[in-house]
This record gives structure tokens, sequence and C-alpha cells, in this order.
């Protein structure tokens, strides 16, 4: 089953410039939101598996969790029954969770023990900036 996770704030649809930062076991994730100056920072801990690429929204067209209900430019998280595709059993009895967002241009699949907004809103002149000025 696939879930929408609301807690994030919306993605741009047309220019979410999203900038990725693993440091050890974590993920750090900046895009821009509808408030065109504005970016939100997400981090994911307990980093299992990253990929981050094709297919993006423009061609998520046959991707197979379409029909549970994967959205463009919305973050989702899939439960235990579809946590198969792509990691074993023995990650998802361990706590390990999937958050899934169809970008623009590429497709964000994290693998990680826990998900937070860590900022819902932060100026900065590009995503890469966010992420800097959240963790000076």
């Amino acid at each position: 089953m696939l879930n929408i996770w609301s807690d994030p704030p919306p993605i741009d649809v047309r220019a979410p410039e999203p900038a990725l930062l693993v440091e050890g076991h974590q993920l750090w994730l900046a895009y821009r939101t509808r408030r065109q100056d504005h970016f939100a920072v997400l981090l994911f801990s307990g980093l299992v598996r990253l990929s981050f690429g094709r297919p993006g929204d423009d061609t998520l067209s046959g991707h197979p969790l379409l029909a549970a209900g994967l959205e463009p430019c919305r973050f989702s998280e899939l439960t235990r029954g579809n946590m198969a595709m792509g990691a074993d059993r023995d990650e998802a009895r361990s706590g390990v969770r999937r958050w899934m967002a169809p970008f623009h241009d590429d497709l964000l699949d994290v693998q990680a023990t826990t998900a937070q907004v860590v900022v819902r809103a932060v100026e900065a002149p590009d995503a890469p900036g966010a992420l800097a000025a959240i963790r000076a």
C-alpha cells in the first residue's frame, strides 16, 4: 500500500530544484516549495538505500507503483506490502521504511528508518543554499 506523506510542504511542480547531501547514514534533501523563494529541508536518518534519477514525473507513466497511487510532485510512503519492490523483508522487519517522491525530472526513492521535516520554509537563492543555511 502507498500512503501520501503530507508533512512536507508541497513541491513546486515547475522547478523544484532538489539538492541532496548524504552524510554517513543521513540524507538531507532541500527542494523549492510553491512559495517561489522558499525551500523545504527534510532529513532521512538511518539511510539504507537511495536512488535518485529517471523516471521523473514527466515519464512516470510506466512505473509499477502508479496504479497504487504514486503521484507526481508528492511524497509517498510505501507500506510493507510494497517494500518488497527493491528491498528485502529483513529490512522491512528491522524498522526500515521507504519513501518516494517523483520530482519533475527525477524520482527520489529512499529507504531509511526515519524521515522528518527540518524546515518548512527557508529563504535561499537555491536548494544547496538552503541546505547550507540550515546546517550552518
